[in-house]
């Protein structure tokens, strides 16, 4: 993958820099699961670090990222961005740790959050994730979230999950893993309704 590039969130994949940006809370925490799982079944001994919101301080990315003893692989999630951020990553991307993954959450495009994606996006994979609003776009959620479990839905039953879990996509995806877990190659109206 090369950088500067922007992709879906269910695209996300370990990069040395991940933004991960967009107001879809869910589809953030999914995208994020995404590269963490990836990185975990290729290296067992992941050692995983997260900074929350607010709790970044100067210098904290070069502590985080430097490389270990036995060249393990690093996963660093942090969210939001700070002008403190922004001065680390530039003098860490000079000699970036070839062994660690950083993903960036930047909720909103908003003051220190904008500036930190528009100063990193031409040397980060980009993950969008953006509120899905239109019912269209819900129902090819629905349905992309069965086709990766290799199970396929009537368009009746997707119409039923919609309206079931229009204003809530974190429940609309929990529904739709419930269901496919069913172990069914289809999912009609009537498992949904059950």
């Amino acid at each position: 993958m090369s950088a500067g590039k922007t992709v879906n969130w269910n695209q996300a994949a370990p990069f040395p820099l991940v933004t991960i940006f967009g107001s879809e809370h869910y589809l953030a925490s999914r995208a994020s699961s995404r590269i963490r799982k990836e990185l975990r079944n290729a290296h067992p001994d992941l050692e995983i670090n997260e900074v929350a919101e607010g709790n970044y301080s100067s210098g904290l990315l070069s502590s985080l990222a430097s490389p270990s003893l036995f060249a393990e692989a690093k996963l660093i999630l942090i969210t939001g961005a700070t002008d403190e951020l922004a001065n680390d990553m530039e003098q860490y991307l000079v000699e970036p740790n070839p062994d660690c993954t950083i993903v960036v959450r930047i909720p909103n495009l908003v003051g220190h959050n904008g500036k930190f994606k528009t100063k990193f996006s031409k040397q980060a994979l980009n993950v969008a994730c953006e509120e899905i609003k239109r019912d269209n776009d819900k129902l090819e959620f629905i349905k992309g979230e069965f086709a990766s479990r290799n199970v396929s839905i009537e368009p009746q039953a997707s119409k039923l999950l919609l309206q079931a879990f229009a204003n809530d996509l974190g429940e609309m995806g929990a529904a739709c893993s419930q269901l496919a877990a069913l172990g069914k190659p289809k999912i009609s109206a009537v498992d949904v309704e059950s």
